[in-house]
């Protein structure tokens, strides 16, 4: 017990020894981790550019649907065209979803690098853009990383 304290107290005096920016690069690799676990318990389908192959087999597959149902679309009646497209939108997504099955998924430490990485590009505000938040979920989280690197810096 007493060596537990003792290393919370050595934790805590070398914080205080430090000037204030080692404090913040301490700080902005706590907020790169933490950040990845957040992005860590979002799935793929938050963000674009993690694995190319998928995303381009994912373009194929709906805009090879899309010119299918697009030529068929015009030999119906042109006061059904919502319902064309509600089908059209749902055509698409069942062939992705059933594309989607041949594609490999990740590993789960392949998921923790790619989060990690885009954890750091977003809190070093660099935004690479290779991968890119697709959801509003992961873009509200990335906006918080950033407003959150931009306090630390300032302060």
């Amino acid at each position: 017990m007493f060596k537990k304290i003792s290393f919370m107290f050595n934790i805590i005096s070398f914080l205080k020894n430090k000037n204030k920016y080692h404090l913040k690069i301490i700080g902005l690799v706590g907020l790169i981790v933490l950040f990845s676990f957040f992005y860590l318990a979002l799935d793929t389908t938050h963000f674009q550019g993690i694995n190319p192959v998928q995303d381009k087999v994912k373009d194929d597959i709906v805009e090879r649907e899309s010119k299918k149902v697009s030529s068929e679309s015009f030999q119906y009646n042109i006061n059904s065209s919502e319902q064309n497209s509600q089908e059209l939108k749902q055509n698409i997504e069942e062939q992705v979803e059933a594309e989607e099955d041949k594609i490999q998924r990740p590993t789960i430490f392949q998921n923790l690098f790619d989060r990690f990485y885009f954890s750091t590009i977003t809190a070093c505000l660099l935004g690479y853009g290779d991968i890119y938040p697709a959801t509003n979920i992961a873009k509200s989280l990335a906006a918080l990383q950033s407003f959150l690197t931009v306090c630390l810096i300032l302060y």
